[in-house]
Order: C-alpha cells, then sequence, then structure tokens
C-alpha cells in the first residue's frame, strides 16, 4: 500500500510543473472598419478589465483593419476601439467557454461629430 501512495505522489509531483500551463487562454481578435466598409489601418484596441478599468493587453489594427491579442486569460473584459476623428466603441465581452478563439468579427467604427481645431 506504500508502494501505491509513493507511486501516487511521484505522479503528482512529476506533473505539478505542467499544471501552471493548464491556464486556459484565448485569442480575441476582429477587424475594424469604416462606415463604407473599407478597412482603417492603425486603430488603437485596448483590452481592459471592467473593474477599475486597468489596461490588460492592447495593440494596432494591420494594414486590413484586422487584430489579435493573444495568451489572454479567460475572462470578463472591455476591448475599447478609438481612432482620431471616429467615435470611440467599448464592448463587453465574456472571453472563454469550449473555443479558445474569441472573435469579435467586424467592427464598424462611426466618424465622429466633433470638428478637430
Amino acid at each position: 500500500m506504500k508502494v501505491l501512495a509513493r507511486l501516487k505522489l511521484f505522479i503528482l509531483i512529476l506533473l505539478a510543473p505542467f499544471s501552471g500551463e493548464a491556464q486556459e487562454t484565448v485569442l480575441i481578435e476582429g477587424s475594424v472598419t469604416e462606415e463604407s466598409a473599407q478597412p482603417l489601418p492603425f486603430v488603437n484596441v485596448i483590452l481592459k478589465k471592467p473593474q477599475g478599468e486597468s489596461i490588460i493587453s492592447g495593440t494596432i489594427t494591420d494594414e486590413l483593419g484586422a487584430f489579435s491579442l493573444s495568451g489572454i486569460p479567460k475572462g470578463n473584459y472591455i476591448v475599447e476601439i478609438s481612432f482620431i476623428g471616429y467615435e470611440t466603441i467599448q464592448k463587453k465581452i465574456t472571453a472563454g467557454g469550449l473555443n479558445p478563439i474569441f472573435d469579435l468579427g467586424k467592427i464598424q467604427m462611426m466618424p465622429s461629430a466633433e470638428a478637430l481645431t
């Protein structure tokens, strides 16, 4: 019986380093377009926690308006999308579930009514 207990302990110790890697993460992706469905490059995409709005991650869109945020722990977030001359968009999301990829799809930005002076 002691041999079986020692074997279980040995296996537990052997597998312990892999438990840290078991934290499931997701990839959040999408694309940003303007009103006419043309891609918007270099748009700011920021991922925040809903409580206190501390910044978790951020990126900018590529030439085709696409973005991705990888290695994001599952949870509730706010995605903030901003670009000069356009209205800022905030989306509340719950990243997780069965799919490791959270696709926000195409996000259309509307021109801001405020004039730059």
